[in-house]
């Protein structure tokens, strides 16, 4: 995947950063956000409020050095979610399935060390990441006459 271009930028920074190593792989999955409750009388509603595509991006095996410059050094994900207190981030892929546009880091991300090659450390991890708008599908108003009832 080395002529794939990914870039990508804090929501609230003004630095694009190219990602020093690219996933492996890819996959995508749906997400829908919903409000679920027990009414008064103790039936259950689900109401769809939202649906958002996820992005998992899988690293096979990636050296620290770059680990710590895409993700855990002062520059990274990591270190700019610290910096400017939010998830999200503007991403720029040629991506097959996954339109440039704003994204929010989800969860599980981590990495895991799978050996050492020399001086070189070796990880295998995976980040998910959300569209942060996605395609709204009802409004939140728990009495909307849209709801799911089950």
């Amino acid at each position: 995947m080395s002529n794939i271009a990914i870039v990508i930028r804090h929501y609230n920074g003004d630095t694009n950063v190219p990602l020093p190593e690219y996933p492996s792989s890819y996959s995508s999955d749906d997400n829908f956000t919903s409000v679920s409750f027990n009414d008064i009388s103790g039936t259950f509603h689900d109401k769809l409020v939202c649906y958002k595509k996820k992005f998992i991006w899988k690293f096979d095996a990636i050296s620290g050095v770059d680990l710590n410059r895409m993700y855990y050094g002062p520059d990274g994900i990591i270190g700019q979610i610290k910096k400017y207190k939010s998830r999200i981030f503007g991403i720029s892929s040629n991506l097959m399935g996954m339109p440039s546009g704003l994204y929010y880091l989800g969860t599980p991300s981590s990495f895991n060390f799978i050996g050492q090659s020399g001086d070189i450390r070796w990880y295998t991890g995976e980040l998910h990441w959300i569209e942060v708008d996605g395609v709204k599908l009802n409004s939140i108003v728990a009495n909307d006459s849209q709801e799911e009832t089950t």
